[in-house]
This record gives structure tokens, C-alpha cells and sequence, in this order.
């Protein structure tokens, strides 16, 4: 199955539940096989069928399960990204505004944005202190 940011968690913890090898392939590399292959078009139907395609040809290696440390980090970085993210659209937006009570608000939401990224910082921070594999790194 191909890694969609996400959405592939539950079905992938489902299946090592289950005891269902799974693997979970990087989507670039699907797409760059299907190009390999002359496949330009991109809708769900074709993607799937690359996705079976690749995995009947090149055969990955089933993905482990993570261990509770890998999903809580991979969980906060995740939740850093979409800060990050919006931290960067509200600058944009109050790079332009020109209604008083917008930029207000912009600026608010601003704020809280940073300080949930710093908040989401200080939990990573945390993570990797209390983990010696990690804090030796």
C-alpha cells in the first residue's frame, strides 16, 4: 500500500494486529516506477493499479510494526509540519492585509500557532531526552 500522510495507519496496525504482512511504500518511489513504465496519468484507479503493480514486481520487504516511541514521535512530528505550515500562511496573510479587525485576528491566530508549535518543540524535546537512543544521537 502507498503512504498517504497518514490515512494508511489504522489499516496497517489493523493488519499487524492481525499478523498480516503489509508493506508500506514510499509514494515517490511508486511514482517513479510508473513512470519507468510509461504511466503518466494519475487518478485513484490508475494509482492503485501502480501500487499492485509495483508491489507484484519489486516485492518490499513487509513494513515492521513501530514501537510506541516511533508512533508518538512520528505522531508530534507530524503535528509540527501542519504548525509549521500554518504559521507560515497566517505571515503571508498579514503580509497583505489591510482590514484592521482581520489583522487582528491573523495575529491571534499567529500567536496561537507559535505557541503550539513551541508546545509540540517541547514535547519532542522531551521525547528524545527520555529515550537514551535517541538522546545519544
Amino acid at each position: 500500500m502507498g503512504n498517504r500522510g497518514g490515512y494508511e495507519q489504522t489499516l496497517v496496525a489493523l493488519a499487524h494486529q492481525a499478523r498480516v504482512p503489509i508493506s508500506v511504500a514510499n509514494p515517490a518511489r511508486v511514482r517513479a516506477f510508473a513512470k519507468a513504465l510509461g504511466q503518466r496519468a494519475k487518478t485513484d484507479p490508475i494509482d492503485a493499479a501502480d501500487i499492485a503493480e509495483f508491489a507484484a514486481k519489486m516485492q518490499p520487504e513487509p513494513t515492521p510494526p513501530a514501537s510506541p516511541l516511533q508512533e508518538r514521535a512520528l505522531e508530534l512530528v507530524r503535528a509540527r509540519v501542519v504548525f509549521v505550515k500554518e504559521r507560515i500562511s497566517w505571515i503571508n496573510l498579514l503580509e497583505h492585509v489591510r482590514d484592521a479587525r482581520l489583522k487582528r485576528l491573523y495575529q491571534k491566530k499567529l500567536r496561537q500557532s507559535q505557541e503550539a508549535s513551541a508546545q509540540i518543540e517541547a514535547d519532542i524535546a522531551q521525547e528524545i531526552a527520555s529515550c537514551p537512543e535517541l538522546a545519544s544521537r
